[in-house]
């Protein structure tokens, strides 16, 4: 009897097994078809440093530019005696060392001198 009974539960488990087989598909595919991806991790954001703060020094106004460059478009007046943000300094050919603040970019030696130092 105990023969019987694993006879049935084998032929069971089979049947199962080929059951679950014939649902599935299988493709053939040539491997030159196949490509592989490459996957390129996220860049880690840079940490913000801290801002530094900062007056301008100008004797009436300056100007704060769209872009690190005395060619950059106007888009804003500083003047004497105002507090600003700096993010970042930059140093570029021509009149170089220029201070981006939260409106633009603004030459540094129109700031106090712990801007960009």
């Amino acid at each position: 009897m105990k023969y019987f009974v694993a006879c049935i539960l084998l032929a069971v488990a089979s049947l199962a097994c080929s059951i679950s087989m014939n649902n599935t598909t299988v493709y053939n595919v040539p491997a030159s078809s196949i490509s592989t991806t490459t996957v390129i991790p996220t860049p880690k954001p840079t940490p913000q440093a801290t801002p530094i703060k900062a007056w301008v020094t100008a004797d009436k106004a300056v100007h704060v530019r769209d872009q690190a460059s005395e060619h950059g478009q106007h888009i804003h007046y500083l003047y004497h005696g105002d507090p600003v943000q700096v993010y970042e300094c930059k140093v570029t050919p021509g009149p170089g060392l220029w201070a981006r603040i939260d409106r633009g970019w603004v030459n540094a030696r129109y700031l106090s001198k712990n801007a960009c130092n």
